[in-house]
Order: C-alpha cells, then structure tokens, then sequence
C-alpha cells in the first residue's frame, strides 16, 4: 500500500524539520561550519568522522534527513526505533546512532540489516542504476514473474544471505505444484498472516498528532 503523510507547517515551532534538529544540535555545540559546508560532530558519540549535514550548495545530505526523521519518532512517543535497512547501508549506522545519542536518546536505535535481492534474465545480471533511471520495481517484478513464485523465492532464503533471484526461472516455477510446497515449507508467511489482524487491531497506522509543545519531551 502507498500512504503520504504530511507535516503541520507549527510542527516544529514554524521552522523546517531539518533546521530544527540542526538550529538544536547547534545550540548545544554539536554543529559547525567548515568549507562551507554544515557538519555534525558525529565522532563526539562515537562515529568515525564528523559528517555533513549540510552542502555548500546549500542541499541537505540524506543524513540530514536521517536527523529529522528519527527525532520526529521519538517526539511521536516511539521508545524503541527499529530500522530495516539493505547491508549497503551498514556504514550509516554508526552516524545515526551517534545523532541520537546527541538528542539524549542513546541506546533507542536498533538495526536490522538485510542483504540484496540480485536480478537475473535468464543467467544474466540486470543492471540497475537510479542515476539512470534503470530500475525494476517489487510491483513490477510481482507483474512479471507472479506473486507465488516471488514469494517462494525470498521466504525459502534467509535475509541474511543475498538473493539471486533469476526471473525466467521464477516464472517456469510458478505454478500449483510450486504453491503448494511454499505454503508447506515457510512457516514465516502463515505467521506474517496470522499477526495482521492484531497488528490493524493496534492501528499502528494512524499517525496521531505530537501534543502541545509545553508537553512534549524537552531536546536534552
């Protein structure tokens, strides 16, 4: 499903979320300007490196948006934050940890890493770019190969192992016989519906609005 949600422009005291997070984490001596750029000192909690939050062409990095996002969550009363994230992303969790930690909230992150799904046509690699604009989409590898066979493909392999998913043989197998052993060998997917009803039950859908400001968590 595709849902939008939108931010009330008083959100955040009538400023961006991303200068917020930043006006804050500034004010308590954990953002500086060099080489025209805008930096966190991410090394402060334990990262690597300081890294940018801002470009000298003035864009926000994807980091930046990293900042806002989660310390929106936790104003929204998420104790716990738990991220699904490609192994690709592995080098991010260091800096977002660290921004957290900076907002008084250390520990709050967790992290589960998945590996790549690897596309195939008939043996051969699928090269996808974003740069390009070169890209196959879940919805339309679904379209093509069918939904039993792309379900079998990802439930009978462990998240922790990359994928080959090669799509003429996804469709050769996608048949009766083939849904059948799926149901009979992934347990995860009868769980996966057996937790739906409880999961609409707790509307974890509906986004409630953050309370007044004089009672929200104050940034520490």
């Amino acid at each position: 499903s595709e849902r939008e949600m939108y931010i009330p422009s008083d959100e955040f005291n009538g400023k961006s979320p991303f200068d917020f997070c930043l006006d804050n984490l500034r004010d308590q001596g954990d953002i500086y300007d060099q080489d025209g750029a805008v930096w966190f000192r991410s090394s402060k909690y334990g990262d690597e490196k300081d890294r940018v939050v801002r470009k000298a062409d003035g864009d926000y990095t994807y980091f930046a948006s990293d900042v806002a996002y989660h310390y929106w969550k936790k104003l929204r009363g998420f104790d716990h934050l738990i991220n699904i994230w490609g192994a690709d992303h592995h080098g991010y969790i260091a800096r977002v940890a660290a921004v957290l930690s900076a907002m008084g909230y250390p520990g709050a992150l967790e992290i589960m890493l998945g590996q790549l799904v690897n596309l195939f046509r008939d043996g051969k690699p699928v090269r996808m770019s974003k740069r390009t604009g070169e890209m196959i989409t879940f919805e339309e590898l679904i379209d093509e190969v069918g939904i039993d066979a792309t379900r079998y493909y990802m439930l009978s392999r462990s998240s922790e192992q990359p994928i080959d998913f090669d799509i003429d043989v996804a469709k050769k197998q996608d048949s009766p016989t083939r849904c059948t052993t799926t149901s009979t060998r992934t347990p995860a997917s009868a769980s996966c519906c057996a937790t739906r009803p409880a999961i609409r039950a707790k509307t974890i859908w509906t986004w409630t609005p953050l309370p007044p400001s004089a009672s929200r968590p104050t940034w520490t």
